[in-house]
């Protein structure tokens, strides 16, 4: 049985049937049925009382002229526009006014409550969550930081000051309330909002694969930032025992068990995404994918009932065939290991990411789901979403099979980026976005690097972060 049915405008008709089958469909859990006819917005009806009580919203990113399209001049040139109304529409949801990137054309950003019990929108909700979810600027108007990767300055969200709000989050929301305003009795699947916690695995040793001029060099930046010897001294005796004894407690990077017991303590299994190739000797870890022990590592997260999963190294970003190789690579260890993944997600290194390049590539690798997307230099939301969802080929026009998990927050963005360091600060920032997350059905999604754990403040603003 049909839930609702859309009627919509004839044009990019691959491009509205991705976003209402993501938001009405995936999301909502409603059935759909819908209609290209020579409109200008877009009606949602129930095929129960055809002209009777609707949801209208107006259109018009998805109405831009074909000579506009994934060009700069069809990115919002104004600040953001607040949709009256909406707030109180969701008022148990929504904290902020509900704001968009673009007014709609001759059409007054407003909920509208009409006598016939009808709600119209004067928004481009649709419109604004394809923007968002497909990362239309990065190809409109590409630009890089010296990573390649896209900066936070030079989204829409960065230049407003608006990264940390779900944006397309809250369409939803209103949305949603709309629907049930006119229809109570429509099924509307209720969010299922979880943490999801992984670890990139650059360094799963410090000592093993690290020479003694390396480490000594350490040990001499210490020996300058604590005003001592006794810092050098004690790695040197730490990297001789774990380099020559094979006393891999002995390892400050060596933080799996610790992490594996809290995964079990809050019933949450958390991923490990390893990487399984170097292409970047400046950049890629020393690390060796089919090494014993970290051979050893797959077999003890498996067993443990952890997630192993895939960290395409540096320069794979651009490279459908090496993330391919690396994956294959990753399995195969996997199997040296005694088990086989059933499905396999992951992140890019460095987060070097280019729409649609790197989703392609996934794609084309058989993965399952991409977590690489946020900012690096600050937490929240890049896809304007914290839950998952299809990702989308712009230049292609087409939906790809391949999920997109939002990465929310990254250890190194707080602590180093934003400069916040292991503080009451981060976990306030943390918790916030957390915090969102949850009241709007989002995932949570934390990256913390095995690595990073070498303080008990550490340790405390991930844990207070990763648990449930």
């Amino acid at each position: 049985m049909v839930d609702l049915v859309v009627r919509h405008p004839r044009n990019r008709e691959i491009e509205r049937h991705y976003v209402y089958q993501q938001v009405l469909v995936e999301w909502l859990g409603l059935t759909i049925q819908s209609f290209a006819e020579d409109r200008d917005d877009v009606l949602l009806e129930s095929p129960r009382s055809l002209g009777g009580p609707h949801v209208r919203l107006s259109d018009s990113f998805l109405a831009l002229p074909s000579n506009l399209w994934l060009t700069p001049d069809s990115l919002p040139r104004s600040g953001p526009v607040i949709l009256q109304g909406a707030r109180e529409l969701s008022a148990r949801l929504l904290e902020d006014e509900v704001l968009l990137p673009w007014p709609s054309m001759g059409i007054s950003p407003k909920v509208r409550h009409l006598q016939d019990g009808s709600i119209h929108i004067g928004a481009d909700l649709f419109g604004a969550a394809f923007f968002f979810l497909t990362r239309y600027e990065e190809v409109a108007a590409p630009s890089a930081d010296r990573f390649g990767r896209y900066p936070a300055a030079c989204s829409w969200s960065g230049q407003h000051g608006l990264i940390e709000r779900p944006l397309v989050d809250e369409y939803l929301a209103v949305l949603r309330a709309a629907l049930l305003i006119v229809w109570p009795k429509l099924s509307i699947t209720e969010p299922d909002s979880r943490v999801y916690v992984s670890h990139d695995v650059d360094l799963p040793l410090r000592y093993r694969w690290s020479s003694i001029v390396r480490t000594l060099g350490g040990g001499l930046r210490d020996c300058r930032l604590d005003g001592g010897i006794t810092m050098v001294m004690h790695r040197m005796r730490d990297w001789h025992a774990v380099r020559h004894r094979g006393r891999y407690d002995r390892d400050p990077y060596n933080t799996f068990e610790a992490l594996i017991s809290c995964a079990q303590k809050w019933c949450q299994p958390s991923a490990f995404f390893f990487l399984a190739d170097r292409t970047s000797h400046a950049y890629d870890g020393l690390y060796h994918i089919n090494d014993s022990f970290i051979v050893d590592l797959l077999k003890r997260l498996a067993e443990s009932g952890q997630e192993v999963g895939l960290h395409p190294s540096f320069e794979t970003w651009l490279d459908a065939q090496q993330t391919s190789r690396e994956q294959q690579r990753l399995l195969a260890a996997c199997e040296r290991a005694g088990f086989r993944p059933s499905a396999l997600g992951g992140r890019q290194h460095y987060l070097r990411w280019k729409a649609p390049t790197t989703w392609l590539n996934w794609e084309s690798a058989g993965m399952t789901y991409d977590s690489t997307l946020c900012f690096a230099e600050l937490a929240g939301f890049r896809c304007g979403t914290a839950r998952e969802y299809r990702a989308f080929d712009l230049v292609g026009s087409r939906q790809l099979r391949l999920l997109e998990r939002p990465l929310i927050v990254m250890d190194s963005t707080l602590l180093h980026y934003m400069k916040l360091g292991p503080t009451e600060a981060a976990i306030e920032s943390g918790l916030r976005l957390k915090h969102r997350c949850q009241r709007l059905g989002g995932n949570f999604t934390l990256l913390w690097h095995n690595s990073n754990l070498s303080t008990p403040a550490h340790w405390r603003v991930f844990r207070t972060l990763a648990e449930n």
